[in-house]
């Protein structure tokens, strides 16, 4: 597919900025408590810790106070199946037909692979990867998922908008990709729709008729115009990420953001697994943006440091991608323009993507700049996000000042845990550059 976007007006006094997990997680608690006709959380996975559970009861205590409150769940299959307690906790729930719960699963996941590989190693094929959490008209825009971690000391982005078009557009979306997913029930047992091929047994046909489904969703809702509704001045673009389903608007459309920057813009870029693909990393070289900050995760600061057997080299393979990258920026002619810094933060993993574009504001000084433009979504910018999972990202828009300076605090709250990333302090195994050449997908 080509460029095809959901474009949403939107009330730029509707949309606030969150900066902290625990804001998140109380965020979450009190949309869920005020809701009135609809919940619908997307995430990779709901975590089995104390905050999971939380929200667990909170939906449950919803349900049994208002019986005809729509409640759906969309999560990985894999991520959720491994965590038996947690699926045992959501089978729970579902004891109307009001509140139901949906997995889907990566047909590039085989029976062949799914028979001899272990169970945690499912995941690294591909996965359901979006977060989205709805409640009637207000949605909360994140990378963050639903487990404890990411409601004490892993920092990601949060954004809440309150807008019913962009709100129905997600929900018809997700209710699109659950046509092809799996049903968890109250017995805990899973089950594709009688017509729609097991995605480990028939991948090719798996693909094809979800295929069919989403890219009927993309043309009937995704033209690049703009829906009715808020002001002129703010509006949210919507992109989706389906590599499965041969649709690649995330990527295309990251290309065009980063060619459009012009040069008296400054360009900030974050990410928590920082592994470009190779387009995203020839637009960054490209970029004509006058200064370009670009913010990756340091060792201590990655969410495999603490990881045993193979997975513990992921956090070199990570480092020694961004040693290879500053490299390749060292031999830029405009190399000046670039910095590389790392987030470091005691006690503190980091999980937050995305990117700024500052541009110069109008009037007597023209050297001051605001931050009129953000990416905010699941995807890491990777390789696995272009190729193996199913994302979805948001370019917000805006010429309020009001928002330009949330958007501008948000970005200076990520960037103070910086420290400049040096190649001389880097150390990985030898095998580490080879290994990483062999698996970029796959991370």
């Amino acid at each position: 597919m080509g460029f095809e976007c959901a474009l949403f007006n939107v009330d730029a006094e509707k949309i606030d900025v969150l900066d902290l997990p625990h804001e998140f997680f109380q965020s979450l608690l009190d949309h869920i408590q005020n809701a009135r006709r609809r919940i619908v959380l997307s995430s990779l996975y709901l975590g089995t810790g104390k905050q999971g559970q939380q929200i667990l009861d909170e939906l449950g205590r919803k349900q049994r106070e208002n019986p005809e409150i729509e409640i759906h769940l969309h999560f990985d299959y894999n991520r959720s199946m491994r965590l038996k307690e947690t699926a045992a906790s959501i089978s729970k729930l579902l004891v109307g037909p009001q509140i139901q719960c949906f997995l889907y699963h990566s047909s590039y996941l085989n029976f062949h692979k799914k028979a001899f590989l272990p169970k945690r190693w499912d995941e690294v094929f591909g996965v359901f990867h979006i977060k989205s959490y709805i409640f009637d008209d207000t949605c909360i825009i994140s990378g963050a998922n639903l487990s404890e971690e990411y409601f004490t000391n892993r920092q990601d982005r949060y954004m809440i908008v309150q807008d019913k078009n962009l709100c129905d557009f997600l929900h018809q979306l997700l209710a699109a990709i659950s046509t092809f997913s799996f049903k968890l029930d109250k017995n805990g047992e899973t089950y594709l729709p009688e017509s729609i091929a097991q995605p480990w047994n028939n991948p090719w046909k798996f693909r094809e008729q979800s295929s069919c489904v989403l890219n009927k969703f993309v043309r009937e809702n995704c033209k690049e115009t703009e829906k009715v509704g808020g002001t002129a001045t703010t509006n949210i673009k919507v992109m989706l990420q389906a590599p499965e389903q041969n649709i690649s608007t995330c990527s295309r459309e990251m290309d065009r953001v980063l060619n459009s920057i012009r040069e008296k813009e400054h360009l900030y870029f974050a990410s928590g697994y920082f592994n470009l693909s190779d387009s995203l990393s020839s637009a960054l070289l490209r970029c004509r943006a006058e200064r370009i900050d670009i913010l990756a995760c340091s060792k201590e600061c990655n969410g495999f440091k603490t990881a045993k057997g193979a997975a513990k080299y992921v956090c070199d393979l990570y480092e020694c991608i961004l040693d290879q990258f500053t490299k390749l920026l060292s031999l830029q002619p405009n190399r000046d323009k670039y910095t590389v810094f790392e987030y470091f933060r005691e006690k503190w993993t980091y999980h937050a993507k995305g990117l700024w574009i500052y541009s110069p504001v109008s009037g007597i000084d023209h050297n001051k700049l605001a931050c009129r433009s953000t990416v905010i979504g699941s995807s890491n910018f990777g390789m696995r996000s272009q190729f193996r999972d199913l994302e979805l990202q948001y370019v917000i828009s805006t010429e309020d000042p009001k928002l330009q300076q949330k958007l501008h605090s948000e970005r200076r709250n990520l960037f103070k845990y910086q420290r400049l990333f040096s190649r001389k302090s880097v150390s990985y195994p030898k095998f580490i550059p080879v290994l990483s050449k062999l698996l970029r997908t796959f991370f």
